[in-house]
């Protein structure tokens, strides 16, 4: 008597759960090609969530795409990619057999596309190769700002895309964003997008386009762009990333027309590479109660997020002194950041 659909689905579930946890897909693997009913129950949960955008690249024949793996001078084993030759249409039959399955890039903590394989794609593109878009890609995850998978957002997004982490400072955020409101913007709900304010008029100027925003981080924009965030219908948790070469006693006063206060507001100081250069460029305490002072945002929850080194100038005393320019009703916590936080090497 054969298993009914559902539990042959919920035996491939807790094999690769199993592979995930010991970070060994041997038996998956096998799994999958054991017979056609398993690898079709197998493929859209293996393909479903990709660590970076790498396996794309298998997915084109061996006498397009070169292919091994070989040893770094740490011992680590890495793949290398090398470009035969351009692919033909009929060579891109995989790609558009795996691509509607993947419903997630996310390279969390190191670039989405090694040295190689960067390379690779350059030609790829440079050749006008139309690669197939990801029909049902939800969330585009890049944390370094040295990833060179930026430079083909255009070609990877869809109208499926609810989160885009972008990281941050990143070469090429300006155009990628460019490209991205060229067409109808994808219905977002989550956004990452942090830059300098001058390289984001654009996207300022374009806040109406994502009225479905809930979650966003961006950096601190002129009053006007501020204004049109915060009267975002669904805005729940907005974060403001700010340089910490950034003197907020010098910025001008934001007022805020707002129906509801907002759930989580954070505000980010970041060392940036101008912020590395100069340290100490003004006095941080002062600077984030102007701060304050300039950003009477209403919300239930303020988080300030400092870099490590400004732990000794924020005692109990300093956090306490900046209550006084809070809501009675607001929440306050301040956290000091992890030496491994975000990606600010651009």
């Amino acid at each position: 008597m054969p298993l009914i659909p559902e539990i042959l689905l919920t035996i491939v579930q807790l094999v690769f759960q199993q592979a995930l946890h010991a970070n060994d897909f041997t038996d998956f693997i096998n799994l999958t090609t054991a017979n056609k009913v398993f690898f079709e129950l197998a493929t859209p949960i293996l393909w479903r969530e990709l660590p970076s955008a790498q396996p794309l690249l298998h997915l084109l024949p061996s006498n397009v795409v070169v292919r091994f793996l070989d040893r770094d001078l740490s011992g680590d084993t890495k793949w290398h990619y090398k470009l035969r030759r351009i692919p033909l249409v009929t060579d891109l039959d995989r790609l558009l057999t795996y691509a509607p399955h993947i419903r997630a890039i996310r390279a969390r903590t190191r670039p989405s596309l090694n040295s190689s394989a960067h390379l690779t794609f350059d030609k790829l593109f440079q050749n006008n190769l139309s690669i197939p878009t990801f029909p049902r890609l939800e969330h585009l995850q890049l944390t370094d700002s040295s990833d060179s998978l930026v430079l083909y957002i255009p070609s990877l997004l869809h109208q499926s895309l609810r989160i885009l982490e972008l990281p941050y400072y990143a070469t090429g955020l300006q155009l990628a964003f460019a490209h991205l409101l060229a067409g109808i913007p994808p219905p977002l709900h989550t956004l990452v997008y942090v830059d300098r304010p001058l390289r984001m008029q654009q996207f300022a100027q374009s806040i109406h386009l994502f009225p479905l925003l809930r979650n966003l981080t961006v950096s601190l924009l002129d009053p006007v762009a501020m204004q049109a965030i915060v009267s975002l219908p669904f805005m729940h948790s907005l974060e403001i990333v700010i340089d910490a070469a950034f003197d907020a006693t010098s910025t001008h006063p934001y007022t805020f027309h707002s129906h509801r206060p907002i759930s989580s507001l954070t505000f980010a100081i970041v060392d940036s590479p101008l912020s590395r250069r100069n340290p100490a460029i003004h006095d941080d305490s002062l600077s984030l109660r102007a701060l304050l002072r300039a950003f009477p945002l209403p919300c239930h929850q303020l988080t300030i997020v400092l870099p490590h080194r400004f732990q000794s100038y924020f005692a109990g005393p300093e956090i306490k002194s900046l209550e006084q320019y809070l809501n009675p009703s607001t929440a306050l916590s301040v956290k000091i950041a992890p030496t491994s936080a975000r990606r600010s090497n651009a």
